[in-house]
């Protein structure tokens, strides 16, 4: 029989397998904009983490326009992706996908891709900005949910 460690758990003790693991930053929905940073986040833990995960649920696509992207940066402007997610009008409301590749894509999407450098290594107080473009003249906007996935540092 094990004793009680007396002290918090930290994520070098948790599996890697867990979901407990992980820290996420999920913004309320937003209407997608032309071109806009649409909010930003501060990081608020100790320790840092790695940007390992990018979730994007498409609530309503939209009218009139064909696509939009979603992009992530650092307040200098750096996106922290190689391939940006692109939603599609066409592909219809209630679609999702991911950037791991664990969620179907949805017809007529591309799934963004996460940079592998430093670039999605944050710190505690750093500030990330989530803006979108759309690609085609709406005149109703898409409304769209994501989730962003950290793994902390051990």
């Amino acid at each position: 029989m094990s004793a009680i460690v007396p002290y918090t758990i930290n994520t070098a003790r948790i599996s890697a397998a867990s979901p407990a693991r992980y820290v996420e930053h999920r913004p309320a929905a937003f209407t997608v904009v032309a071109s806009a940073s649409i909010s930003g986040f501060v990081y608020p833990y100790a320790g840092g983490a790695r940007l390992v995960d990018v979730i994007v649920y498409q609530v309503a696509a939209g009218t009139v326009g064909t696509s939009w992207v979603l992009d992530l940066k650092t307040v200098a402007g750096t996106s922290l992706f190689t391939t940006l997610p692109v939603m599609t009008l066409a592909s219809g409301a209630n679609q999702m996908t991911d950037t791991k590749g664990e969620i179907a894509l949805p017809s007529g999407w591309t799934r963004g891709v996460l940079k592998t450098d430093s670039t999605v290594t944050v710190t505690k107080g750093q500030v990330l900005n989530y803006s979108t473009v759309e690609t085609g003249s709406y005149t109703v906007h898409p409304t769209a949910y994501a989730v962003f996935v950290f793994e902390p540092n051990a």
